[in-house]
């Protein structure tokens, strides 16, 4: 068979299918060698997000939030639902206004829209559910090490 008109992805195959217990012995030579270095680096690895700090999108985020739109750059969606009661019952209200007060001392919480200013988009029809917008204060890695804090 004539090799030399092969692409060198399709050489580079056929030499580790021929010799695939040395290519596998060297893979776990190199994870083993690697291996103490993976702990020191998960320490400096963001789990979310894919924000720059002073780039030219981060400033354009900065200056559309400021400009364009609201308070909060992430927010995050309250939903509260009962089968016994509707959102005009006195008893659903007090939930509501405790579950939005435990909410705000949150870590990373700004605000809780309230529902009851705009039921005809945060009450459901049937009177069962409401929704209401949080205002997170942080950003994207803070939020996640919070989230914990803020779902108790």
């Amino acid at each position: 068979m004539d090799t030399t008109s092969h692409t060198r992805f399709y050489r580079l195959g056929l030499f580790a299918a021929r010799r695939k217990w040395w290519v596998i012995a060297a893979w776990v030579v190199a994870l083993g060698a690697l291996g103490p270095q993976l702990g020191k680096m998960t320490a400096r690895m963001s789990s979310g997000g894919f924000e720059v700090p002073g780039s030219q999108s981060d400033r354009v985020t900065k200056i559309l939030k400021e400009e364009f739109s609201g308070k909060y750059q992430f927010s995050d969606l309250l939903v509260l639902h009962s089968d016994e009661l509707t959102a005009t019952d006195s008893e659903f209200r007090a939930a509501f206004e405790d579950v939005k007060a435990a909410l705000e001392e949150a870590p990373g919480v700004g605000e809780v829209s309230d529902p009851y200013a705009t039921p005809l988009r945060s009450i459901s029809a049937d009177k069962r559910t409401v929704t209401a917008m949080v205002g997170l204060t942080d950003d994207q890695d803070q939020a996640l090490k919070h989230n914990d804090e803020v779902e108790a």
